[in-house]
């Protein structure tokens, strides 16, 4: 399974994109893509989804919600193997393999191999600074 989230946000599995219906769906996709490999706490979940008012049932919709997105992601589940979407202790976490999430994939490649050298410009910043407007 792959997921992206730099560009369109998408999930693929055999090289077939899964289709992620609402608002919501994506955007806790998004948030668990953001913390991938992280348990992320089903009161912040609660709150990045809904914001500053969430509903009176705000664990309950989570809840819907993952369901939801679980079914999107892993319709094959348990026959398809193990769960990528998990419950865990405070919350959920989205378990990626290495190299499947496309923000992780970006941030390795923008990592230091070396020690920083105030002198001598690392590769990122270098692209980072020829993206910025001029002027």
């Amino acid at each position: 399974m792959e997921f992206g989230i730099l560009g369109p946000l998408e999930v693929r599995h055999d090289g077939r994109e899964r289709p992620i219906a609402g608002a919501k769906q994506r955007a806790l996709l998004a948030v668990l893509l953001l913390n991938v490999n992280h348990v992320v706490s089903s009161d912040r979940l609660v709150a990045e989804l809904w914001g500053s008012e969430p509903p009176e049932s705000g664990h309950a919709a989570l809840r819907v919600r993952v369901s939801q997105l679980r079914k999107a992601i892993e319709p094959g589940y348990p026959d398809g193997g193990l769960r990528v979407l998990r419950t865990q202790a405070p919350g959920y976490i989205l378990a990626a393999e290495p190299g499947t999430c496309t923000s992780k994939r970006a941030e390795e490649a923008l990592a230091p191999k070396t020690a920083w050298n105030p002198v001598a410009p690392s590769r990122p910043m270098v692209a980072i600074s020829m993206m910025l407007p001029s002027g």
